[in-house]
């Protein structure tokens, strides 16, 4: 239902969903995995089956940003911090009552580097990064249908956006 950057194909290999190709490189002392999304690929209201927006980079960040904000409750937050930059640090700050100590969301490894590409900064090295994007804390997130929708999202069939091939019915 829905895709994310890549996928597991039938013999367990790792191929592009959404991504239609990556580079890695050093920054900093950390590794950065740049991803570019394929274009043209519509979210899709699963209620309606109309097409709602279309699928960008900023999706990805959302997603992420979603994964780990307390308030949402996320079983899947660590891990998003087992790999992101400043990730830990992050949701740590948000989960305190103190709000002056909340940390800006820029402050995490992940970025729109443009409207198709997405680039996620690793904490520390992880050859096996690729993989761990096939859980579903790396999927995307439409930040206005969330917003719109808000606590209701995702609760039932009725509150969620595809990209995928299928819709539930």
């Amino acid at each position: 239902m829905v895709d994310g950057l890549v996928e597991n194909d039938q013999y367990g290999a790792i191929v592009g969903a959404m991504a239609v190709g990556y580079k890695v490189e050093e920054v900093g002392g950390n590794q950065v995995y740049t991803f570019q999304l394929r274009e043209g690929v519509q979210w899709v209201d699963n209620q309606t089956g109309l097409p709602y927006a279309e699928v960008e980079a900023k999706d990805f960040v959302s997603g992420i940003e979603y994964v780990l904000d307390p308030q949402n409750g996320s079983q899947t937050t660590t891990i998003v911090q087992g790999f992101l930059l400043g990730a830990t640090e992050y949701a740590e700050a948000l989960g305190t009552a103190d709000v002056a100590d909340d940390l800006a969301f820029s402050t995490v490894g992940v970025k729109v580097v443009s409207k198709y590409q997405v680039a996620y900064t690793l904490a520390e090295p992880a050859p096996y990064f690729l993989s761990a994007l096939t859980y579903s804390p790396f999927l995307p997130v439409n930040s206005d249908y969330l917003a719109s929708v808000g606590t209701a999202f995702g609760v039932t069939e009725n509150y969620i956006l595809v990209n995928g091939a299928f819709r539930i019915t």
